[in-house]
């Protein structure tokens, strides 16, 4: 397209910069290093999973962080995140556990702490933080990621000058 326009004479264009979105994952239990886990350790597949979506989506990650279950370590985390992003999504540390440390360090910041009512999806959480918009998903892979299909492929693709994706459908062998 550079070509053709340099050709016709055209200058300048106008663009849309890609949306940066911050990803911080959550849970003391979460190995991202690539190394063995042990006994009780999972493998951060929500931010692997979430990298890709954003990238899918048209926007740039700009920051990519998991926390521990340490409040003042999600505290820095999130505000790292927030200084370089233009939206940040945290998954974990939402529901109504013992060691809910996105919704502890949230609410006092004004985050809506609520249940929606999608399977999978439960709890949720959205916040502003320093003008920056914040969406916390669950920490369940499929719920993460089917969060971010509802709620924020479509904004981030159409942000991103993308055509919307269209649904699919099939039909059954049998009933």
């Amino acid at each position: 397209h550079l070509a053709a326009l340099a050709a016709a004479g055209v200058r300048s264009v106008p663009v849309r910069s890609r949306l940066r979105v911050g990803i911080l994952t959550t849970g003391s239990e979460l190995v991202t290093d690539g190394g063995p886990a042990a006994f009780g350790q999972i493998f951060d597949a929500n931010g692997v999973a979430l990298a890709a979506l954003v990238e899918e989506a048209g926007a740039v990650v700009s920051s990519r962080e998991a926390s521990d279950d340490d409040p003042a370590t999600f505290g820095r985390l999130l505000d790292a995140a927030v200084a370089v992003s233009d939206l940040v999504i945290t998954s974990g540390g939402i529901s109504q556990g013992a060691y809910e440390v996105v919704r502890e360090v949230l609410e006092p910041r004004g985050a809506v702490v609520t249940t929606v009512a999608m399977q999978p999806g439960g709890p949720q959480a959205t916040a502003v933080v320093d003008g920056v918009p914040v969406f916390c998903f669950p920490g369940n892979p499929v719920s993460t990621q089917v969060s971010f299909v509802v709620f924020l492929r479509g904004p981030l693709r159409e942000a991103a000058g993308l055509p919307p994706v269209a649904p699919s459908s099939t039909r059954l062998a049998e009933p």
